[in-house]
């Protein structure tokens, strides 16, 4: 293999514009629905999903969890439920920013490089409000990571390992960190599972075959649930 080329700092200055876009059209300059960016369309909001976005009063929803967990469907269908609510996602992010997948950015600059890449997108994105953000399954790892996860509600989304590996069986080759070994599902998963349940809410999946739409729903009510039972944090300033 060739020398790694350290491509952070043109990613950087990417993703800043990147970020502006998906967010600003409908946060700060809120455009008729015909101009906004194709990132999430709101559609379909419910009645549980409208009460969730009020009792949020703005504040961002992170779904983190392992690679596998189904964070990008389940977070989009959520953030249609609210209706009032954005959906992003961290790694589309990244790849549109880099112009290239995230194997290809793991092969260039390796995962140190990806990392902070990632940091950098997420310190980004949690300048905005009423978001709902998937996040990728390392996210977690940097402890300077969780001062921006902690500015909103964090999701542990949570199939057993079962699920994990029938949904990653025959994505081994196509996942960087698994390096076509389908152990390491099983290994990362419970080396990163301390770290996922320091969120405010689990929702766990042990049916393989249940429809993300359930799995969705299930999650709006125990947010719902958490934040009747404490405090509702305030959205960032300025």
């Amino acid at each position: 293999r060739g020398q790694r080329t350290d491509t952070a700092p043109a990613m950087r200055l990417a993703l800043f514009f990147v970020v502006a876009t998906t967010t600003d059209g409908f946060v700060a300059q809120a455009p008729p629905k015909a101009q906004r960016p194709a990132f999430a369309v709101q559609q379909e909001a419910t009645e549980r999903g409208r009460a969730l976005a009020e009792s949020l009063r703005g504040v961002n929803v992170y779904l983190i969890g392992s690679m596998g967990a189904g964070k990008s469907r389940v977070g989009d269908i959520v953030c249609r439920m609210l209706g009032s609510y954005t959906f992003v996602d961290t790694d589309t992010t990244i790849e549109t920013a880099a112009k290239q997948s995230i194997a290809s950015i793991f092969e260039e600059s390796g995962e140190a490089g990806f990392r902070e890449v990632e940091a950098t997108v997420l310190g980004q994105v949690s300048a905005y409000v009423r978001l709902v953000i998937s996040t990728g399954g390392g996210i977690v790892l940097r402890k300077s990571n969780w001062a921006a996860l902690r500015t909103g509600i964090v999701v542990f989304l949570d199939p057993t390992e079962d699920v994990l590996e029938q949904r990653l069986r025959n994505e081994v080759d196509n996942r960087p960190l698994l390096a076509g070994d389908p152990a390491r599902i099983r290994q990362l998963s419970e080396e990163r599972r301390p770290l996922y349940q320091q969120a405010d809410v689990a929702v766990t999946v042990d049916d393989p075959d249940e429809p993300p739409e359930l799995t969705a729903d299930r999650l709006v009510q125990a947010v719902h649930k958490f934040i009747l039972d404490n405090p509702p944090k305030q959205p960032p300033t300025g």
